[in-house]
């Protein structure tokens, strides 16, 4: 499988080293309290480092977003979303469902993989980023690039949301197809 290049018309990686950095920590400590089947799959030869993860994840990507209902029950809906900073960003209207469940309970799940040959899976809480947040600018113009308009445009009420990670897997079938310059 040849390596996936992210979209044409987003190309620049917005992670400091730093951040990188921080997102090594989050999958080495991840991986380490992984269970004995998880590391059984997932060996070390076929985990991705923070940067083939951030090269991998360029661009517009669609997840799988699952939050839970008042008692309990998953709910899980595709999402466009984008990596930046080292976390996955979304948006989504006022009206969802989704947003009803996170301002409830933040806590969330997302995985965005290419069939069984790539995964990235990150659980943690979502955090809600309105007017007035110190990143909801920089949201709304990287948004615009990747996709033409500002998700304020998009409709009355639109939230931003950020999956501020606890735990992050990463896996590749043929992670060498991803190694690191």
């Amino acid at each position: 499988m040849a390596p996936i290049s992210g979209s044409d018309k987003f190309s620049s990686m917005l992670e400091t080293a730093a951040e990188t950095a921080e997102l090594q920590e989050l999958l080495d400590r991840t991986y380490e309290r992984a269970s004995p089947q998880y590391r059984l799959i997932v060996t070390p030869a076929r985990r991705l480092s923070a940067a083939q993860v951030v090269r991998l994840l360029q661009g517009k990507r669609f997840i799988a977003f699952a939050t839970t209902t008042g008692d309990g029950a998953p709910r899980a809906m595709p999402l466009d979303a984008l990596f930046l900073h080292g976390r996955f960003h979304w948006t989504t209207d006022a009206a969802a469902a989704r947003i009803a469940h996170l301002q409830r309970d933040p806590r969330c799940s997302a995985t965005w993989f290419e069939g069984d040959e790539l995964m990235v899976t990150v659980h943690g809480r979502a955090q809600l980023i309105e007017v007035g947040h110190p990143d909801y600018e920089e949201l709304e113009s990287t948004w615009e690039r990747e996709s033409g308009s500002r998700p304020s445009s998009w409709g009355s009420h639109v939230y931003h949301g950020r999956v501020e990670p606890t735990h992050m897997y990463a896996f590749a079938q043929h992670p060498e197809n991803f190694l690191d310059s």
